[in-house]
């Protein structure tokens, strides 16, 4: 997983009720295992690394797009890839940040 910085910061109001849960809109992702969540995002954001081991099927790669989605609606650019030849990776990353090859 790749992260650039934000491309806009945030800007909220001190007028603004916080909600006591976060608004789930059509087509968004929830996930349960919240903590996992936000443990991860938090060691990313830390300029950290973290290793998500588990069992088949224990839901890893859920948890990797929940990032995903997590990190891009708070403004971040996110590149997902798969393992691969080094090349392979940058190549993808620089496809999906649309960075085109020179």
């Amino acid at each position: 997983m790749a992260i650039a910085p934000k491309l806009t910061p945030k800007v909220s109001s001190l007028d603004e009720a916080a909600p006591t849960e976060p608004e789930i809109k059509p087509g968004e992702f929830k996930i349960y295992r919240q903590a996992e969540l936000n443990r991860t995002t938090a060691s990313l954001l830390a300029d950290g690394a973290i290793l998500i081991a588990g069992e088949d099927g224990s839901r890893k790669s859920v948890l990797a797009g929940a990032v995903v989605e997590k990190l891009q609606a708070d403004g971040f650019m996110v590149a997902f890839i798969e393992p691969a030849t080094p090349k392979q990776m940058l190549l993808e990353i620089a496809h999906q940040f649309d960075i085109a090859k020179t």
